[in-house]
């Protein structure tokens, strides 16, 4: 997809998980952060609801020149600033950010034990790791469509994604030296919020015809079914 269309998915998504993400954000306590990180902001609309939250300076990464020029239209605060650069290698010093976020971000990443380390690394000692949503394609559940789910996951491993990271992100956080608190939204589509989500992935994964069809024809008959876990919550250093 171009990044313009990334952008519109980007919008929609983040209305699945605005319950969780004010939750980790008060169990944050991100109105008095003084230096927040974002990792792999995108197009910058969680960045805004950050920067919006705090009074503290917001800088928020990502390796898309492209997102990253639509970020910087969209927020507008004078307190964030967009940088070009890979998580898995942080080009900041040792304990900077008293707050590290991401939403949607680590499916992506090549080496999440990486990315982890060096969350590790920036975060301050009395500081508090935020995990606004992260998916778990393994454990959704989509009828009578489930070629779709099958496209959508072999596509995600093709360019490089991890489609079942959600289940590893108490590991992730236990093994880097973080206690963590999570939860999941267990989020259940409407018929025409399930065929707004199949228009994005079509696209972005090339469903066959026949695929669509089926979803058509369930989402018209309002029996098309939709659950996708999203997990959340917030993580701080553990005392050994």
């Amino acid at each position: 997809m171009r990044a313009e269309q990334w952008d519109e998915f980007f919008v929609y998504q983040a209305g699945w998980g605005k319950s969780a993400r004010e939750f980790v954000y008060r169990h944050t306590d991100l109105y008095r952060a003084e230096n927040v990180l974002e990792l792999g902001c995108g197009t910058g609309v969680i960045t805004r609801e950050i920067a919006e939250r705090t009074e503290g300076k917001v800088v928020a990464v990502d390796i898309n020149k492209e997102f990253l020029g639509i970020a910087g239209r969209r927020v507008k605060e004078k307190n964030v600033e967009f940088l070009e650069m890979d998580a898995h290698s942080l080009d900041f010093p040792d304990r900077t950010f008293d707050r590290i976020y991401f939403a949607n971000f680590l499916l992506w990443a090549r080496v999440p034990d990486k990315v982890f380390s060096e969350i590790a690394r920036t975060l301050k000692p009395s500081g508090y790791l935020g995990i606004l949503s992260e998916p778990d394609y393994g454990g959704r559940v989509d009828y009578p469509c489930e070629g779709i789910w099958e496209r959508v996951v072999l596509k995600l491993k093709e360019e490089g994604a991890n489609p079942f990271i959600g289940r590893r992100l108490r590991e992730l956080c236990r093994n880097h030296g973080f206690e963590v608190k999570l939860d999941a939204l267990q989020g259940m589509f409407a018929p025409e919020e399930i065929q707004r989500c199949y228009e994005f992935e079509a696209e972005f994964a090339g469903i066959p015809e026949k695929e669509l069809e089926i979803a058509r024809k369930a989402v018209n008959q309002r029996i098309a079914f939709l659950i996708m876990p999203v997990i959340y919550g917030y993580g701080w250093r553990r005392e050994d």
